[in-house]
């Protein structure tokens, strides 16, 4: 479910990024190449979904030598957090399930923690270039605005604790202003375990077949995710007030 919705979400923002560009301008190549990327991937899903065995390509996985699992791992984690094109709740599930609540979720966290290292001095060096890449200069400036009006780092690690919140348009747009590295690293780690562990415990409940588990962390999940994105929404529009 969370698969599914995180990817519904993405294509959406997508979309709506379509929407609003076309009023102004032809949509961007590259805004057309992540529409095509997210249309491929979804369709090599579906397939997936039809005809792969997972249960056996699982298995085999498994078998993989546990130092290289992960290490991969976390670059996946690493990458998804440096591109910014995809959600990262199916990795997130998939080191759950992989490795355990507690081990999936420190790996998460290893690479979370180096992806932003890395953004850290992309944006320090390309600034907005390369900020405008990955996201619409309307969703950038309406984080910078939010930003130049709550200059509170406690306000912003408060953001990435809630589970739906942007964290990735954040960490980009953030690394603009002057913020120390060390606690930016520190900051954004540790925000990023309530997202993070409930979709670990959620993949490795359901890999031990406690059901109820499950149930409670996924509607516990939807709840937050609910809370978050009604208080970034909130956050905006009295930025913008």
């Amino acid at each position: 479910i969370r698969i599914v919705s995180s990817f519904g979400l993405f294509l959406f923002r997508i979309i709506n990024r379509k929407e609003a560009s076309s009023m102004n301008k032809i949509i961007s190549r590259k805004r057309t190449l992540q529409i095509i990327v997210i249309l491929c991937i979804l369709g090599v899903t579906i397939y997936g979904l039809r005809f792969i065995d997972f249960k056996q390509v699982l298995q085999q996985v498994e078998k993989l030598p546990f130092f290289l699992k992960s290490i991969t791992m976390i670059l996946f984690i690493m990458l998804q957090v440096v591109f910014a094109l995809f959600p990262g709740e199916p990795l997130e599930l998939a080191s759950g399930f992989l490795f355990g609540n507690f081990y999936g979720t420190l790996l998460c966290l290893a690479g979370s923690c180096l992806g932003t290292f890395f953004v850290y001095y992309l944006v320090k060096f390309f600034k907005h270039k390369i900020i405008n890449l990955f996201f619409s200069k309307e969703k950038v400036q309406e984080v910078e605005q939010m930003l130049s009006k709550n200059k509170s780092k406690f306000w912003i690690f408060l953001i990435f604790l809630v589970p739906g919140s942007p964290k990735d348009i954040l960490t980009y747009v953030a690394s603009l202003g002057n913020i120390n590295l060390v606690r930016w690293l520190i900051m954004t780690t540790l925000g990023r375990i309530p997202s993070i562990l409930t979709s670990t415990y959620l993949s490795a409940s359901l890999k031990e077949g406690d059901i109820v588990s499950s149930l409670i962390v996924l509607l516990l999940t939807i709840a937050m995710v609910i809370f978050g994105g009604v208080y970034y929404r909130y956050s905006v529009k009295k930025s913008n007030a």
